[in-house]
């Protein structure tokens, strides 16, 4: 073999050389780099197990505390109720007046004073009879109502008297019908916080 051809095939050989070692060495990169690739990068089960005690940590040294609505304070109203009128069982001043008593009437009477206001009643007399109307006030000393809970002629024959109980006021009335018989009507009103008379019911006793 000359010198010439010699030559040629260790050059060829050279070449063949270069490229497999070419080769090799990009293996040697793509196989570097899947495996950086595949250590720094967890697979799907890795990744649930991670998943899984990040929450177990999170509910046990972080537990959720429950939510707490702020605290609101109580609305206030505009106006304060009273309390209901509350008077001791008390008759008027003409309950079961006589003739022989009539001039020793007291000129009035004080039914209830309290928070909600007064009740306080007054004797008139004129050509008719004797009368009694009795008056309410609020707390502040204002006029608020009146009615009557007590009449008695000269004569006796027509007689309304009260009795307060409480929040009521019963008034009896008793007096001659149509055809001459002694009939009695009771009327009842109720006795409002605000001091107010309103009539309840009417009915003849019979």
């Amino acid at each position: 073999m000359n010198t010439a051809t010699h030559s040629k095939i260790k050059k060829r050989h050279e070449k063949y050389r270069n490229i497999i070692l070419g080769i090799a060495f990009l293996l040697i990169v793509v196989l570097t780099v899947g495996i950086f690739t595949f250590r720094n990068y967890p697979n799907d089960k890795e990744n649930m197990v991670f998943l899984v005690n990040s929450e177990y940590t999170d509910n046990t040294t972080n537990p959720q505390k429950p939510k707490v609505k702020p605290f609101q304070s109580p609305k206030i109203t505009d106006t304060v109720e009273t309390e209901a009128i509350y008077i001791p069982q008390t008759r008027s001043l003409l309950f079961h007046t006589q003739n022989s008593v009539l001039d020793r009437i007291p000129a009035g009477m004080i039914y209830y004073e309290g928070k909600n206001g007064k009740l306080e009643s007054s004797i008139n007399r004129n050509e008719t009879g004797i009368h009694e109307e009795l008056t309410s006030y609020d707390e502040k000393g204002n006029f608020v109502d009146k009615l009557e809970i007590g009449y008695i002629c000269d004569s006796v024959r027509h007689l309304k008297c009260a009795v307060i109980f409480k929040n009521k006021i019963s008034i009896y009335e008793m007096k001659l019908s149509a055809d001459n018989k002694n009939e009695e009507v009771i009327s009842e009103y109720l006795i409002s916080p605000q001091m107010k008379f309103s009539k309840r019911k009417t009915y003849k006793k019979l």
